[in-house]
């Protein structure tokens, strides 16, 4: 499930249509994203519809986009035909600087930015520029946006992924856990979107084979924890609910969190372990370090990641839970490999293999994955992202059961 399939599907129909783009002109034009495993929500090309056929023949563009007040081009990779024979896709280069979607709030939240209107495109022997009418996001926009309060009176927003209704059999639900940079703020607006954009934490589970429910709750402000009463309260009974309304597999209901999600999913692993049939959990440590509620869920499967060169969540805090498995009586089998899977084929193939034959030694044992120092992109705290592309990771999680 690499990322670099991302805009494979926009781009369907042959080149040689009927008609150059200059019999037609422009009704639409509209960005489309991509969720990338380090660097988050990106523009990845525009879609221009026309009002008539159309090839890209001959054709090429040019691309500015305005963001944060500052207009800079974006470079263009390629036009070709789109879906039908009314539109072209316009590639784009994701390493663009100007490329992301997302922001940052004034007190520090990650914030996507209105991008309505914020780009213009530019067709060469054309006599109009025109701005961008809206955003395309596959995957994500697939994610309803909800919000449930408990009996306690505790609100949470979220976000839901529902398969395709199935009548043969019940499916599996995944409980996502963002970090801390994505919780909700006041200052960002609109909310409840962050939590499955800045990486690919939840949507990955959506374009699985297997279908899945997939829940991501967003904590309500900056300063709120997983690890708070009320929090894990209104968690724990939204999934209930989804379980009594849909047709999900009580048995296969899975966690992941990263790092301040992480450490919230340790508290929810010690005061439910009989509901989870399994976890993975990237950069994570104990609250306030305390290993002493380990032992509760000793015999939930557990899949851990780390950078051992973390700057942010010691990487002491997944090496403790490891140990503190083992001394309940959890056998937990290591391995170390690169964190680049994201940086090509080879790399990737490396990761998997390094990862099968880590699975191939665990035998039903918990595991624990270290990512050699400087090989994570970005920053070495984003030990997700390698995570949630390592399809053995993947499944594994669903290959388990309560």
């Amino acid at each position: 499930m690499r990322a670099l399939r991302w805009i494979v599907a926009v781009a369907t129909a042959f080149a040689l249509l009927a008609g150059p783009a200059s019999a037609a002109d422009v009704e639409r034009v509209d960005l489309v994203t991509h969720v990338f495993p380090e660097t988050g929500h990106r523009v990845v090309s525009v879609a221009v519809r026309y009002d008539g056929p159309v090839s890209p023949r001959g054709t090429s563009f040019s691309v500015t986009a305005t963001i944060d007040g500052v207009t800079a081009p974006r470079t263009v990779t390629g036009v070709s035909s789109g879906p039908d024979r009314r539109s072209l896709i316009v590639a784009l280069d994701p390493a663009d600087a100007n490329a992301g979607v997302n922001g940052n709030s004034a007190d520090g939240a990650t914030a996507p930015r209105n991008l309505v209107g914020a780009y213009s495109v530019t067709q060469a022997g054309q006599p109009f520029t025109y701005e961008n009418d809206g955003v395309l996001n596959p995957v994500v926009d697939d994610f309803e946006r909800r919000s449930f309060t408990d009996a306690a009176g505790t609100r949470l927003a979220f976000r839901l992924y529902r398969p395709k209704p199935s009548r043969e059999r019940k499916v599996p639900l995944v409980l996502v856990l963002h970090g801390g940079g994505e919780t909700g703020s006041p200052q960002v607006t609109p909310a409840n979107t962050t939590n499955i954009t800045a990486n690919r934490s939840a949507i990955v589970w959506a374009t699985r084979r297997e279908q899945a429910y997939v829940v991501a709750p967003q904590l309500p402000g900056r300063l709120s924890q997983w690890t708070e009463p009320a929090i894990q309260a209104n968690v724990m009974a939204l999934v209930d609910q989804l379980a009594k309304r849909y047709p999900i597999d009580r048995d296969r209901i899975y966690l992941t969190g990263l790092s301040r999600g992480a450490r919230g999913a340790i508290e929810f692993l010690a005061n439910n372990p009989r509901t989870f049939a399994g976890a993975l959990l990237a950069a994570a440590r104990a609250e306030n370090d305390d290993v002493s509620e380990v032992a509760k869920f000793a015999r939930v499967p557990i899949w851990f990641t780390h950078a051992a060169d973390d700057p942010v969540v010691p990487y002491q805090g997944s090496v403790d839970l490891a140990a503190a498995l083992e001394a309940a009586g959890t056998r937990v089998v290591r391995g170390e490999w690169a964190g680049d899977n994201s940086a090509g084929p080879a790399q990737d193939r490396a990761a998997e293999a390094a990862a099968r034959r880590l699975l191939q030694r665990a035998r039903g044992a918990s595991l624990f994955t270290t990512y050699t120092p400087g090989t994570v992109a970005v920053n070495p705290h984003f030990s997700w992202g390698p995570t949630y592309e390592t399809d053995v990771m993947l499944d594994w999680l669903f290959a388990t059961s309560r």
